[in-house]
């Protein structure tokens, strides 16, 4: 009775230590569960989740602590629920973890789709194999990676999750680092004193951590920007000197010309939605860059612009406010000149497997709206439905634009003709040798250049480090894609005195809309193989207007279409109306690669796709492969692979653990001089052994090696066998030969020969 009373009141000694031990599991799993209701394609109620993941590691923590037979009977009774929930409803269960597998991609006009069923089976699968790692192996280390795994992964493709979800799982991993559970009721009065000190440290380290926290979040809000620029370009930097395209993964490649092969896999990117079908292909613009630096374009100066702008205008002395009349000017003044017969196409854009924060727009579109529905929509109009004709009679609201045009195009010239001669002299040297005046033959003999030095192809190799993309591109390697292709013909339009800039995002062919009669309405699914890249120029009135160099069917501008009698461009004088107001033709271009194109080089294709004339490779053809990325893709596998090397490790943690005997040392023996750098081929017990294994380990001397020799020959051929004196003379020369053999094993394989070879 005593005893027992001891065992209670020790118990309870520790309760507190058992407590937070819980507390800060279910804290993680809770942070696991925001997260996840925190992606918008998702649907489901997180507080049902959190009850259920504290529930589960609450009675396995407690009944494995009490008794193992309750333990076991806790186990068996959530498998078996698990069981019974999902035949319950198999079609629901299956169709949602079908969407879940098959690029979480909503039906169109649905924001998400209700995954109730399938959180719950996934909530008990974590709250399960955390407690597995934390409690029964103690191997906190692969918990905290797939937790980590959680909150990095889905970040690559745009998912923002919600400050305190991360917070509660960085807690999580921090905490457990020092206050590892226990499973043990009783404990001695020198482990309650330890534990009393690990429940301390943790809730002080906790505690700092979250201080430290406030005190950098106002600093980290003040520099939000600049910092995630940084933080985007370095990851897009590293991206690129593996040789992986940004586009494959993420949109947010910040000017940064890829450096290797053009990965596709077909990944889900937008989804659009249109009131009727386009006639033209839709260039949808995410980033556009300014000055050209060897291997990326930097940010645009735009807000310079409309800073010197703001000063003076009468429309806005607000620089965004200036800066959103401008990007609107085609649309508004095409609804001013259209009257109430506007042509305007109104369309819905959503991003999918994509960074959220990037916004897509159409060239002649009207402001962001993103109050209709989900995603965000723009009014635009097509370059035939354009109405850009002006006359001294038009309302002020239009004279103000164009007056608004004029003052941006002379600063604009200045920013978007800029390039240091040194980084292309070649290029320099073309255009010299070549004089030029108007958009159409400027633009007729960049195409004519670029196809004379370089060929296209999804697969260029990669460039050295250090290296200047637009000439390796034409003068070394020859070989691009629409990155290097658009690179070059913006320095070539630059250099021609023409404003120009390098843009990327997606371009999107008209018959890729199909339409939904129950909705009437048109749609579209872009994958990445339509993410491109093009250069924009700056025409009158016009504004900016994407130009087609990639090769394909009918690049560059039709004839006759946006290019006045009396060029302005090539003189850099102010801008004139247009004496036409016709667009660019781009209606039949073909191209629409990038990191990622749909393009069909000239030349005849077969049936399947395939270039049938030797000229080039189809983007489509190298982009067919793959499933939409998503999630859970990447971290089954990767919790799958955790798990099994978790296991291996805890066996054979255990099976080292337990005091070997003399055939298990021999067995070791054996295996580690077969694999030193002298090896040792005869049998142990051969006369050779010791001559050989003085040659494996010099460190031995002869005495040592011939007692060796004739401890194993007792030891096996001995009246009384192995006995305790046989196994640790054993045991010594196992560790001198390991002291000297391993560390003059090359790293690889001696990380085999330890974990793998060594019984």
């Amino acid at each position: 009775m005593q005893k027992d009373t001891l065992k209670k009141q020790e118990f309870f000694g520790s309760r507190m230590y058992h407590l937070l031990s819980v507390f800060f599991m279910c804290l993680g799993l809770s942070g696991i569960i925001l997260m996840s209701a925190s992606v918008p394609e998702l649907s489901f109620s997180p507080a049902p989740l959190i009850l259920v993941a504290i529930g589960v590691t609450a009675a396995l923590y407690f009944s494995n602590l009490f008794s193992r037979p309750l333990f076991y009977a806790v186990l068996t009774g959530v498998v078996v629920f698990c069981v019974a929930y999902i035949l319950s409803d198999k079609s629901s269960f299956a169709s949602q973890w079908h969407f879940l597998f098959s690029g979480m991609v909503p039906e169109p006009g649905t924001s998400s789709v209700d995954i109730g069923r399938v959180a719950l089976i996934l909530t008990v699968f974590f709250s399960l194999l955390i407690f597995f790692f934390d409690i029964l192996l103690r191997l906190h280390t692969v918990s905290f990676f797939i937790t980590t795994a959680f909150i990095l992964i889905p970040s690559l493709f745009g998912y923002a999750f919600p400050a305190h979800a991360i917070i509660f799982t960085v807690i999580y991993q921090l905490a457990l680092f020092i206050l590892p559970p226990s499973s043990k009721k009783t404990v001695t009065r020198s482990e309650k004193l330890q534990q009393r000190i690990r429940i301390k440290s943790t809730l002080f380290t906790v505690v700092a951590a979250l201080i430290a926290l406030a005190v950098a979040l106002p600093i980290a809000i003040g520099t939000g920007d600049k910092t995630f620029d940084n933080v985007a370009r370095m990851e897009n930097s590293a991206l690129n000197n593996l040789g992986l395209s940004p586009f494959g993964l993420l949109y947010n490649d910040e000017g940064n010309i890829n450096k290797g092969d053009n990965n596709l896999n077909g990944v889900i990117t937008l989804r659009l939605s249109a009131d009727r079908a386009p006639s033209e292909d839709i260039y949808m613009r995410g980033y556009f860059g300014g000055n050209y630096y060897g291997d990326y374009w930097d940010a645009p100066t735009d807000n310079v612009i409309f800073d010197a702008l703001a000063k003076t205008s009468d429309i806005s002395r607000d620089p965004a406010g200036l800066s959103a009349f401008y990007n609107a000017l085609r649309y508004h003044t095409s609804t001013k000149n259209h009257g109430t017969a506007s042509a305007a196409i109104d369309m819905n854009v959503r991003n999918l497997n994509i960074n959220r924060s990037v916004v897509f727009y159409p060239y002649n579109a009207s402001e962001e709206d993103s109050s209709k529905g989900s995603g965000y929509s723009f009014k635009f109009y097509e370059y035939k439905d354009l109405s850009m004709s002006f006359s001294d009679n038009d309302p002020a609201e239009l004279l103000s634009y164009r007056k608004l045009f004029r003052d941006y195009y002379a600063d604009a010239y200045d920013n978007y003709t800029y390039i240091t001669a040194e980084s292309v002299p070649r290029l320099k040297e073309i255009v010299r040798a070549n004089p030029l005046e108007g958009v159409s033959d400027i633009t007729d003999f960049i195409i004519n250049t670029l196809d004379e030095h370089a060929e296209y192809t999804l697969n260029p190799g990669a460039a050295p480090d250090g290296a200047d993309m637009v000439y390796y591109f034409l003068f070394e390697n020859h070989k691009g894609y629409c990155q290097q292709f658009a690179s070059a013909a913006v320095l070539m339009y630059r250099l021609y005195g023409i404003p120009a800039r390098y843009a990327t995002g997606f371009r999107v062919k008209n018959n890729d809309f199909t339409l939904n009669e129950g909705k009437g309405s048109y749609e579209a699914t872009v994958t990445d193989d339509r993410a491109h890249a093009w250069p924009e120029i700056l025409i009158p009135e016009y504004g900016w207007v994407p130009v087609e160099v990639t090769p394909a069917a009918n690049r560059g501008f039709s004839s006759g279409t946006l290019s006045p009698e009396n060029d302005p461009l090539s003189s850099g004088a102010e801008p004139t109306a247009p004496a036409a107001t016709s667009a660019p033709d781009i209606s039949e271009n073909d191209d629409t690669g990038s990191s990622g194109e749909d393009d069909t080089a000239s030349g005849t294709t077969d049936t399947e796709g395939n270039d049938t004339s030797g000229s080039a490779s189809s983007d489509a053809e190298s982009g067919k492969a793959g499933d939409p990325v998503n999630i859970l893709p990447w971290l089954i596998p990767l919790l799958a692979g955790a798990a099994a090397l978790a296991a291996y490790l805890s066996v054979r943690r255990k099976k080292l653990s337990e005091a070997p005997d003399f055939n298990t040392i021999y067995k070791r023996l054996r295996v580690l001089l077969r694999n030193a750098p002298e090896p040792v081929i005869c049998e142990l017990y051969d006369k050779e052994f010791p001559e050989q294994l003085l040659k494996a380990v010099p460190e031995l001397s002869e005495t040592e090696a011939k007692a060796a020799y004739d401890n194993i020959l007792s030891a096996l051929y001995g009246k009384d066998g192995a006995g305790e004196v046989h196994k640790e003379a054993l045991k010594s020369l196992y560790a001198k030969c390991a002291g000297y053999i391993l560390p003059r094993t090359p790293a690889g394989k001696r990380a085999v020969l330890k974990f793998i070879k060594l019984p």
